[in-house]
C-alpha cells in the first residue's frame, strides 16, 4: 500500500509538471511603452568626452541624427523652441552643428541606445532625423520617425516649457 501511494504521488507530480510547462501559447505582450519610459537615467558624452545625464537637459527636443545632414533642422528647431528648451542632436559620434544657438547640446551615443529604442527604418534617410519631444520629467511626449523640418515636429513642440 505505501508503494502504491508513493507511485501515485510520483505520477501526479510528473503529470502536473508536464501540464504546467507544456503550454505552447505565446506569452502575452508586456505593457511596456518606449514612449512613456523616462529617459532621465541615461548619460552620453559631449564633445570633450565628459558624461552628460539627459535628465539635466529636460525639457528637450532630442534629434537622432546618425547619417543625417540635419544641421539646418537642428538650428531651426533651436530658434523655434523657447530658450529654456534644449535641442539635443545625438549620433554615434558627437555631431558638429555649425552656427548652433546656445540652447543646442550635441552628444554622442556610441552604443546606439536611443537609436535602438526609438528609431525606425523610415528615419534612415540622409535628410531626416528621428525626433523625441521630452518634457521636464523625462517623459517622451511624442516621437517623429522622419523629421525634415520644424513643421514635422508637430504642435507638441509649443508645449515644451520648463
Amino acid at each position: 500500500v505505501p508503494l502504491v501511494i508513493m507511485g501515485v504521488a510520483f505520477l501526479t507530480t510528473l503529470i502536473s509538471l508536464f501540464v504546467v510547462t507544456w503550454d505552447r501559447r505565446p506569452a502575452p505582450p508586456q505593457p511596456t511603452s518606449a514612449v512613456s519610459a523616462p529617459l532621465t537615467g541615461l548619460a552620453f558624452s559631449d564633445g570633450s568626452g565628459q558624461p552628460v545625464r539627459l535628465g539635466t537637459l529636460f525639457p528637450a527636443v532630442i534629434l537622432l541624427v546618425d547619417g543625417c545632414d540635419c544641421g539646418a533642422l537642428v538650428r531651426d528647431t533651436a530658434r523655434t523652441v523657447p530658450d529654456t528648451v534644449i535641442v539635443v542632436p545625438i549620433a554615434r559620434a558627437v555631431p558638429v552643428v555649425t552656427g548652433a544657438p546656445a540652447n543646442v547640446r550635441a552628444l554622442a551615443d556610441p552604443n546606439g541606445i536611443l537609436r535602438t529604442r526609438f528609431a525606425t527604418a523610415a528615419a534612415e534617410a540622409p535628410d531626416a532625423a528621428t525626433a523625441l519631444l521630452v518634457d521636464r520629467r523625462g517623459i517622451v511626449l511624442s516621437s517623429v520617425a522622419t523629421a525634415r523640418t520644424v513643421a514635422d515636429l508637430g504642435p507638441e513642440l509649443a508645449s515644451l516649457t520648463r
